[in-house]
């Protein structure tokens, strides 16, 4: 499993990709060269850049008392340990964050981690790797540790107004809510004053697992960052090993040569910096290939969560057809210059509004597969844009089968309190009830309103054994539970 797991970062297109991304990483590997020797020669600049970075003892005690107790790593260093024995491991943690910086050593156990396997569901093969999400327990000091980086290079991204607006993902002050609210808002738009708006979902495979260290590390140096962070983030990433545990059974190491760590602090903010410049809207400073250059005018923007990318245009349909097929290739050839790899098999297709046209769009001189539903984001759409779809078939089936499990449990343990059923209803069942619905509750039909306003009285009535005649408002009034 643990081989399965490292392989996916291997990709099966790697003969495929440009000249251009092979100068990107001799190039990454040069800049990278020339810090190491820096480091080590311990000069004046380089001691200038870390004080600069104004990392001081009483940031890493602040950071080490807003830790959660969460899953321990390889190390088995608990957070609660730290927070106990503060004096000693704020000190020891400040010093090695400091001396990584300065030489550019990182200790073994900060770049492993424990792969713990979550079988998907969905009748995906349990004999098979692929069957599971390998969730990766990393040292929580680890994490302490680059989250003080990952929030130096936020802050630089951010104040240097790099991130292109319509990347909502891991961004203070975005969340999936204001990404879907963007994407609604424009395909309703598109629709509405020309009768369908074709859109496109794109499918990044093994977003994070593939992404080339030293391509990596020239893209923050084009976007200027930091030296000392450009140095310490590559040899974060390099010579990291892991190995998959189960219960008490472990295998053993595993090297793993490429990627980026998606349970580390550091993991999306990189990949946001990776991504930046795929060609999916203008952008100032945006690097978009010399055969499109012309067409940037005529290039409407598209909207991206970390790498979940939408894609639409305006204009007439046949407009929207070619703007899209152009914005598509300009895609496809990024990819093949930063090592990226797109499933176009997976990449869909859909129209909004009717279809009378039965226009197609094509990628890497494939034709897109079109598709009448498509889950971006948590949400089903559909092409009438009022997401009964998804009320019907995705959010109300899954909440009566947690009301069910949940009356099971207070059946079985006895426990009929009405804290909780409450804390059960506002901790597993109100969100997946409210997902998205400062979108979606004011598009969905009557029918729908009254079920999830029955399903919200039923939960409490049921839970509580009380009689059918009981009154709905008086009891979620009693409860002190707003009425959906």
């Amino acid at each position: 499993m643990n081989c399965g797991f490292v392989s996916v970062g291997t990709s099966p297109r790697s003969e495929q990709y440009s000249e251009e991304y092979h100068e990107a990483r001799t190039s990454g590997g040069d800049f990278l060269v020339k810090l190491m020797k820096e480091a080590d020669s311990k000069s004046p600049g380089w001691q200038s850049q870390v004080d600069a970075l104004d990392i001081t003892p009483d940031e890493v005690k602040d950071a080490i008392m807003s830790l959660k107790d969460v899953a321990v790593g390889p190390d088995e260093i608990t957070a609660p340990f730290l927070q106990a024995t503060l004096p000693w491991s704020s000190t020891i943690l400040y010093s090695i964050l400091i001396r990584s910086l300065r030489t550019l050593n990182i200790p073994r156990l900060f770049r492993e981690s424990d792969i713990c396997p979550i079988y998907k569901g969905d009748k995906k093969p349990r004999s098979n790797f692929t069957g599971y999400r390998p969730i990766a327990l990393t040292s929580i000091p680890a994490r302490l540790v680059e989250g003080i980086i990952a929030k130096r290079l936020r802050q630089f991204l951010e104040d240097s107004n790099v991130l292109r607006d319509t990347q909502f993902g891991a961004r203070a002050g975005r969340n999936t809510v204001d990404a879907l609210t963007y994407f609604f808002t424009q395909i309703d738009s598109v629709q509405k004053s020309w009768g369908e708006a074709h859109a496109t979902f794109l499918d990044i495979s093994k977003a994070f697992d593939r992404v080339d260290h030293l391509a990596l590390c020239e893209k923050l140096r084009r976007l200027h960052v930091r030296d000392v962070i450009i140095a310490w983030v590559y040899r974060f990433l390099s010579g990291r090993r892991q190995r998959v545990k189960v219960g008490g059974d472990k295998s053993h190491w595993q090297d793993v040569r490429i990627g980026i760590p998606q349970s580390t602090k550091l993991g999306p903010i990189l990949f946001l910096a990776f991504i930046n410049d795929c060609p999916i809207d203008r952008k100032s400073g945006q690097i978009i290939p010399a055969e499109v250059d012309s067409h940037l005018d005529q290039l409407p923007e598209g909207s991206i969560f970390v790498d979940d990318i939408g894609l639409w245009a305006t204009g007439p349909p046949s407009t929207q057809r070619d703007k899209l097929n152009r914005r598509l290739e300009a895609i496809f050839t990024w990819s093949n210059d930063w090592g990226v790899d797109f499933s176009i098999e997976k990449t869909r297709h859909m129209v909004f509004g009717k279809d009378l046209q039965k226009l197609h769009l094509t990628m890497g001189q494939r034709t897109l597969t079109k598709t009448s539903q498509y889950k971006y984001l948590g949400l089903w759409w559909t092409p009438s844009l009022n997401f009964n779809y998804h009320v019907s078939t995705c959010t109300l089936p899954k909440v009566r089968r947690l009301s069910g499990y949940i009356r099971y449990l207070t059946k079985r343990t006895g426990n009929t309190r009405k804290s909780f059923l409450r804390l059960l209803w506002n901790s597993k069942i109100s969100p997946v009830l409210e997902y998205g619905a400062p979108l979606w509750s004011s598009l969905i039909s009557q029918n729908n309103i009254s079920k999830i306003d029955s399903l919200q009285f039923q939960y409490f009535r049921k839970g509580l054994e009380l009689p059918q005649a009981t009154g709905r408002d008086a009891l979620l009034t009693d409860l002190g539970i707003p009425r959906l």
